[in-house]
């Protein structure tokens, strides 16, 4: 759920109170509140909860059962991007169903201001109230003119990424293989086990 490439949203008063003109984040407005109260109000429709404090608790699963003393409950997600107008946190906490993948062309890595920001941010969602949350890259290579080579960028963004707790990792990469397999090789290694040895010659 949420929002893809759409920049259209309407003007009605209930949107404007949940995202404010003028709030702007990374450049672009920001419609986290939007956006993350309808996911909020959407996990607690699907998985309502009879105790107060539901950002702390175990909820119940979709099928509304509570499991027996001892057993792991089924965990159902809600996912939703956390991109573009939405990449920045709620003012509130999020449902802890709500799976939110955090996106950004960590190739900006290389600028540390860039870094510094991202990586500030994938900690700040690990902390958001729910229980998992995953990060979207870029890792495009055919529409570049040079090769698009960030082995370096990519090390430090996966490994900071693992340690925030992120569960999920997905890159876009439309490649050209002779620059970006590469790439794609040692992502695959590090999600084995992000803090590995990892060098080149």
């Amino acid at each position: 759920m949420g929002i893809t490439d759409n920049m259209t949203w309407d003007e009605t008063a209930a949107t404007r109170a949940l995202a404010p003109w003028g709030k702007y984040f990374r450049g672009k407005p920001d419609y986290s509140d939007y956006v993350f109260s309808f996911m909020n109000k959407t996990a607690t429709a699907l998985w309502p909860h009879p105790e107060p404090g539901w950002d702390t608790e175990r909820w119940r699963d979709a099928a509304g059962e509570i499991p027996p003393p001892g057993a792991v409950p089924e965990e159902k997600l809600l996912g939703c991007l956390a991109y573009y107008y939405c990449e920045g946190l709620p003012s509130f906490r999020l449902h802890p169903n709500v799976f939110p993948v955090v996106t950004a062309d960590r190739a900006q890595w290389r600028d540390p201001d860039s870094r510094r920001e991202d990586a500030a941010l994938l900690k700040a969602w690990g902390k958001s109230g729910a229980r998992h949350f995953g990060v979207y890259d870029y890792y495009y290579g055919v529409d570049y003119l040079i090769p698009r080579v960030f082995l370096e960028s990519e090390i430090d963004s996966i490994r900071t990424a693992a340690d925030a707790e992120a569960k999920m990792f997905y890159a876009e990469i439309f490649p050209n293989w002779g620059f970006d397999g590469p790439k794609a090789w040692l992502a695959a290694q590090l999600l084995r086990d992000p803090h590995q040895i990892a060098a080149w010659r």
